[in-house]
């Protein structure tokens, strides 16, 4: 009897490992259903069909029609040597481990439960939003948790073609905002490169610019100092103007500005491992209080 492969995810979510995990497992809802082969079928391994329909929803929205038929084309040929695969895998490795079932199920089970989890979590979208106090607090109750593997540098600097630029090292120096305005807007029409702006870069980044720097070691110089150098680039030669404005060193504390997206995704993983706790505790004293769930271990 043929059998039919249903997949009802979301439309453009391609989890072919999803698929075959729960074909291996013969999942009566994935893998059962009796339709004879016709137009709706595209391809067919063993009894097992691959559908026109789930193709149709692994496809994703948005392309063009020539783009959609080569996807589907790939869809087709990943499917068939998947089939192919399992096969052989469900042979080989059944036979000589006996877990093998129950590892599937397992996998089953826990990939299921992670689209449940994303449709809890979109069902809840204010669980997305970290505000800043959030961010601020977390940042400071585990300080000791962002600690640096590397250098950092905040500075500015820049790069031009013209000499006895002198304006540039006052303005540099300047705390005034309305003059690094002013070199902002000079060194949009005369510099070659700039970085006016109080974003930090690794100590990869920044070494970049040490050529022709005179001072000494440029990762170690006195910081709030503009430092006017130069140096040629083929027949070309360039003036540089450096700030270091701050420096965290290996083994100290990040910037907040650091970790802000990293401080987010856990904000959010949190979250959302609470909400999974939540959900789990309620669905299982529900199905014991139910009678669906049994559990006969000796008290």
């Amino acid at each position: 009897m043929r059998t039919s492969s249903r997949n009802y995810s979301a439309r453009g979510s391609a989890n072919l490992l999803l698929w075959v995990c729960v074909c291996l497992l013969g999942s009566g809802s994935a893998c059962a259903g009796g339709e004879a082969a016709g137009d709706d079928v595209i391809a067919s391994f063993e009894g097992v069909d691959l559908l026109r329909e789930e193709v149709d929803l692994f496809t994703p929205d948005g392309i063009s029609p020539e783009d959609s038929i080569t996807y589907a084309n790939q869809y087709v040929e990943q499917w068939m040597a998947l089939q192919a695969m399992a096969a052989e895998a469900t042979t080989e490795v059944s036979e000589r481990e006996a877990r093998f079932r129950y590892q599937m199920a397992r996998y089953r089970d826990q990939l299921i439960t992670q689209l449940f989890t994303e449709k809890l979590v979109e069902e809840r979208p204010e669980m997305l939003e970290v505000s800043p106090s959030d961010i601020e607090g977390y940042y400071s109750r585990n300080r000791n948790n962002f600690i640096s593997s590397t250098d950092w540098f905040q500075f500015f600097y820049v790069k031009t073609p013209l000499s006895g630029q002198y304006q540039v090292v006052n303005q540099m120096q300047s705390r005034n905002e309305s003059d690094l305005d002013q070199l902002r807007s000079w060194a949009r029409d005369n510099a070659v490169s700039w970085k006016l702006d109080s974003t930090w870069q690794p100590a990869t980044e920044f070494l970049k610019l040490r050529e022709g720097f005179y001072f000494g070691d440029i990762a170690r110089v006195p910081l709030n100092t503009v430092y006017p150098y130069s140096h040629n680039e083929g027949d070309t030669r360039y003036y540089d103007f450096l700030r270091i404005l701050q420096v965290v060193r290996e083994g100290e504390v990040l910037p907040l500005s650091l970790c802000q997206e990293q401080i987010v995704q856990i904000i959010r993983n949190e979250r959302k491992n609470a909400l999974i706790e939540e959900t789990k505790n309620i669905l299982l004293k529900q199905a014991q209080q139910s009678g669906k769930m049994k559990d006969y271990r000796e008290p």
